[in-house]
Order: C-alpha cells, then sequence, then structure tokens
C-alpha cells in the first residue's frame, strides 16, 4: 500500500493528489514545519507501506530543511507552471528527487510516485524503521543516520537479505569474507558489535 505525505498550500495540488491515490492514503500539510511536527519519522513502517514525499515547492533552503530530517525518503517536488530554470538549477544534487511539472495530471503523479518508490527498494533494504543502502556503508532507523563499517555494512544486508531464516556463523563467513581466511570468532566479533550499534538506536533486539 502506497502511502503519500503532500505538503502544499495549494488547495487544487491536495485534490488532485488524493483524486489520484484516495483519501485514506493521502496525508496533507499545509507546511514543511506542520509535517515535521505532525509526522512520524518512521516512513517506512512496520506494516511494509512504502511511503513517498510530495514537496510543492522548489525553495533551497526548504528542500534542504526536508532532507536534514529525512535523507532518504522518495521525494517529489511540484513545480509551478512558470518555474524559471535558474530557480530549478538551484536545487541541490543531493537532493535526490524527481519533478512533476503543470499541466499536472493524475497519470503522471501515478508513474512518477511509483519510480519512485521502485528507485527506492533497489536502493534500500528495509525491515521495520530499519533502512539500510545496499551499497554505501551507511542506515538509517526512523531517519537517524547509522555509520557503519564496511564489513557491518556486508553482514547486515546478508543478514536483511536473509530475514526469517536461521543463519549460521560459516554462512555469514562464507558470504561475508569470501576471499579471507578468518574463524568463526571474528564473525561473532563482530556480530558483537554490529547488535550494540543497531539495538542502541532501535531500543529492541534486532539482530
Amino acid at each position: 500500500m502506497t502511502q503519500v505525505h503532500l505538503i502544499s498550500p495549494r488547495n487544487h495540488i491536495r485534490q488532485l493528489v488524493i483524486e489520484t491515490f484516495g483519501d485514506a492514503t493521502v496525508q496533507w500539510y499545509p507546511d514543511l514545519t506542520s509535517f515535521l511536527s505532525g509526522v512520524q519519522m518512521a516512513v517506512f513502517s512496520e506494516n511494509g507501506t512504502s511511503t513517498c514525499v510530495l514537496l510543492d515547492t522548489i525553495r533551497p533552503s526548504v528542500i534542504t530543511r526536508f532532507r536534514e530530517h529525512l535523507p532518504h525518503v522518495p521525494l517529489l517536488l511540484a513545480l509551478p507552471a512558470d518555474v524559471p530554470i535558474r530557480s530549478i538549477s538551484a536545487i541541490p544534487e543531493t537532493t535526490r528527487c524527481d519533478f512533476w511539472i503543470p499541466p499536472y495530471t493524475t497519470v503522471e503523479l501515478r508513474v512518477r510516485v511509483a519510480r519512485l518508490l521502485q528507485q527506492a527498494q533497489r536502493t534500500y533494504i528495509t525491515w521495520k524503521q530499519l533502512s539500510v543502502h545496499r551499497e554505501l556503508p551507511e542506515a538509517y532507523w526512523n531517519n537517524t543516520f547509522i555509520a557503519l563499517t564496511p564489513k557491518e555494512h556486508a553482514i547486515l544486508c546478508y543478514l536483511l537479505s536473509n530475514r526469517g531464516r536461521i543463519l549460521s556463523s560459516t554462512q555469514v563467513l562464507l558470504n561475508c569474507w569470501p576471499d579471507d581466511f578468518c574463524g568463526k570468532d571474528t564473525v561473532a566479533v563482530h556480530i558483537c558489535r554490529l547488535r550494540k550499534k543497531i539495538d542502541a538506536y532501535c531500543g529492541i533486539r534486532c539482530i
């Protein structure tokens, strides 16, 4: 199920988004401040809902503030009809977003949101409020950044890719240390360190 958080002062944008996805799946906020104070930061919730944010502004300061709080959430920017090219160029490359351009249509909106969610699923492995980048050694719990060492990242990705299965130390060793001669004690030490790091943010036993 897709959950869309809309941040927009324009009523016709709100009506078009509700028409596209349905009133039950759209959460509306008139500005970024009300969004940040009202939304739960767990954008990938426990029930597996995929979440996208539609931000109705191209102001770099607002976009930067959004990314400071939610660095990896799929983001779609609604561009005004008369937006100058220089305003689009001023948007930081690190924003990692897509654009919804006039004339606004429900078909284009649905396609762009679906594309953003597919990209997010290819980029991150998620479990409850934990999101781990598939390539970079970084993770987020409720959008709080967790720095990982390359080996911690490899182990965590392997565990999440096999969640629900019981894995032996030998399996972890063969998959995360394929070219190294290490013993099972090495696996135990890394798992212990990773567990302490992740559990400190989660507040529950995750590994």
